[in-house]
């Protein structure tokens, strides 16, 4: 399986280690209606499930760079006109079967697409909303940098705001923010849905619509998620200066 592998990088933001992925045409994987390859799962220090949890106030960072051939994948009419094109995810609880609450997608522009709150508000399967990046532009061929700084709820309590800093750049402006939002997902038509037991996960790779002919590749950084922004930036882009050890910090492998 060449789709997911690792691969030395020089010009990657720590100049070491990245994710090189490409999803060909016919990579279904179990799925008919979309072509994937895709890593699933994040842990802590000590190996075991990190789950998202509501009320915790987190930093995540991601960094991703698309091959100069870069072709967006094809709009899919028997699946709402949607191309995905989601390289980050927290996919939904899998007893929703829903979209995931929070994705970063990459087709002609980067953007994000939330589902959170309660899926069967007034008994009414709700739809995913996008938010486009007032700094959407793929900037194909370099690294672009993300930090996203969100609130985890299932109410209007939850916010998203999202940096950038493309290669070469040394400050990171804000592209997106988000308040009174909720970030994660629950359904009403299921008991006790925001239990423990309803868990949303992550994801990272490329998930994109069927697209014969088209060939995606791009390369991730180091995902890392933590309790303040300098550790994070740290851990995700070799910050000059040197933070405090860090009291909560995961890398997505």
């Amino acid at each position: 399986m060449d789709r997911l592998t690792a691969s030395i990088d020089p010009t990657s933001p720590l100049k070491g280690t990245v994710l090189q992925v490409q999803v060909l045409p016919g990579d279904h994987l179990g799925d008919a209606g979309a072509e994937r390859a895709e890593a699933f799962g994040m842990i802590d220090w000590t190996g075991k499930h990190f789950p998202v949890t509501a009320g915790k106030h987190e930093y995540y960072a991601i960094s991703i760079k698309l091959d100069s051939d870069w072709t967006p994948p094809l709009h899919n009419p028997a699946n709402g006109n949607w191309q995905w094109g989601e390289f980050f995810q927290l996919h939904s609880p899998d007893q929703f079967g829903s979209p995931p609450a929070f994705a970063f997608s990459a087709v002609d522009r980067f953007s994000i697409q939330m589902l959170g709150g309660d899926l069967m508000a007034d008994g009414v399967r709700r739809n995913t909303t996008t938010f486009p990046l007032t700094n959407g532009a793929l900037n194909i061929g370099k690294w672009v940098e993300f930090m996203i700084d969100v609130i985890w709820a299932y109410d209007n309590s939850g916010s998203l705001t999202v940096l950038r800093r493309d290669e070469g750049e040394t400050v990171f402006t804000p592209v997106l923010k988000q308040t009174e939002l909720p970030t994660m997902q629950y359904n009403t038509q299921i008991a006790d849905s925001q239990s423990a037991t309803f868990k949303h996960y992550w994801r990272c790779g490329y998930y994109r619509s069927v697209s014969p002919g088209v060939t995606s590749r791009l390369r991730l950084g180091p995902i890392v998620r933590g309790t303040t922004l300098p550790e994070v930036e740290a851990a995700a882009f070799g910050a000059s200066i040197v933070p405090k050890p860090p009291t909560a910090l995961s890398i997505l492998d």
